[in-house]
């Protein structure tokens, strides 16, 4: 018997113009509360919620599929399809039987609610509903099946009215979300979901201290955070906390090495916190090593997904990076960054006893030799490539 509603996911980066992203990073795979990643949580969100009242359609860029596939593929509820053409996709849905579809474009994420999920499933599509949390609108539509196909290029519709072209260029995904779905939408729709990553990486930041101050405020229940402990690679060892180490209320993650102080704080797995290193009220992404004696306050690190050794510094001794200043606004972000927070983006080596002021923005992917110069930037300024505020 086939459901009424299925969720079908379209594979995609994420945004490309979130701040301190490296362009090309990739939803699925993106990094969530110490060791998990998007995929893992959305899927144990809608199995929990629906209650199996779903399937749940994820299709896949050629460049995911192994990693993926070696992931999920025993994994109940989630069939993983290639992303083909416009019309390969047109001739896989005309085979479907489902009333209506939750379509999503994977630019963003979000920590969804049973109220949102028992809206996507309780309200009828007539006409295409798009969604939205917060202040932002996602790329997430309710819409029955035929109306979609009616935008999408096949043989077997005999139209010559379908507003997709075959070519890559943009993606068709991106052109049917950005250029068709948007016209089409006749109303919109507030849910409760939080923006884990939708608009600018202190979106992550909060939401990851919050949790650390209220995990029930975590979006799945205790039984289901159980079934995700298992996703845990064999590979990947518990965390190591040495005996000279000092924790205090943080999470660190299967797979962390702390030898210094860590307050308040989350550490991702494959971090290292050297001896004398101290951290507080910070949250430091996959693949850092935090030099002896570094200094981090108040700080969103995010991952460093370069080739490195786990002996290289990513954070080198003596570094000072952030601190409190709740008066000092980023010069690019004033709106959106707040409390003095201060973000290094991904893929970023901080030369050693270098001084970062608070409410600084590095963005992403600066060369490695590019900080070497400075002895200390300033509070509020905002470092890109050719470009300092």
């Amino acid at each position: 018997m086939a459901f009424r509603t299925a969720i079908i996911i379209l594979d995609s980066d994420l945004k490309g113009d979130l701040p301190g992203i490296s362009p090309g990073t990739r939803w699925a795979t993106f990094p969530v509360w110490g060791l998990y990643q998007f995929l893992d949580l959305f899927l144990y969100m809608a199995q929990n919620y629906l209650k199996k009242q779903s399937d749940l359609f994820f299709f896949v860029r050629p460049e995911d599929d192994d990693f993926l596939h070696a992931r999920f593929k025993q994994q109940e509820g989630l069939k993983l399809l290639p992303l083909g053409t416009a019309e390969d996709f047109a001739l896989w849905l005309k085979e479907q039987n489902y009333e209506k579809l939750l379509l999503w474009y994977t630019s963003f994420f979000a920590f969804f609610t049973e109220n949102d999920f028992n809206l996507f499933f309780h309200t009828r599509a007539t006409n295409p509903i798009r969604f939205n949390a917060g202040h932002s609108s996602l790329d997430l539509y309710l819409l029955n099946k035929n109306t979609l196909l009616k935008q999408l290029p096949s043989p077997l519709l005999n139209s010559e009215a379908n507003t997709l072209a075959l070519t890559s260029n943009p993606p068709w995904p991106q052109k049917l979300f950005k250029d068709v779905l948007t016209k089409l939408a006749y109303e919109e729709r507030d849910l409760e979901a939080r923006l884990v990553l939708g608009r600018h990486p202190q979106e992550l930041f909060n939401e990851h201290l919050i949790l650390l101050k209220d995990l029930s405020q975590f979006p799945i229940p205790p039984k289901t955070k159980n079934i995700l402990g298992q996703l845990k690679p064999a590979s990947l060892k518990e965390a190591l906390i040495t005996e000279e180490a000092e924790v205090n209320n943080s999470f660190i993650a299967p797979g962390a090495t702390v030898k210094g102080k860590v307050v308040n704080s989350v550490i991702f797995s494959q971090v290292v916190i050297e001896k004398g290193a101290q951290v507080y009220d910070s949250v430091i992404m996959n693949g850092h090593t935090i030099g002896k004696n570094a200094v981090i306050k108040n700080t969103l690190i995010l991952p460093y997904t370069r080739a490195k050794t786990p002996n290289d510094l990513t954070i080198g001794p003596e570094a000072s990076i952030g601190g409190y200043d709740t008066l000092t606004k980023n010069k690019a972000f004033a709106r959106l960054m707040k409390n003095g927070l201060t973000i290094i983006g991904m893929n970023n080596e901080i030369p050693p006893a270098l001084k970062i002021e608070p409410a600084v923005f590095i963005e992403a992917d600066l060369p490695k030799k590019a900080l070497l110069n400075y002895n200390k930037i300033e509070r509020g300024s905002y470092l890109a490539l050719g470009t300092k505020t």
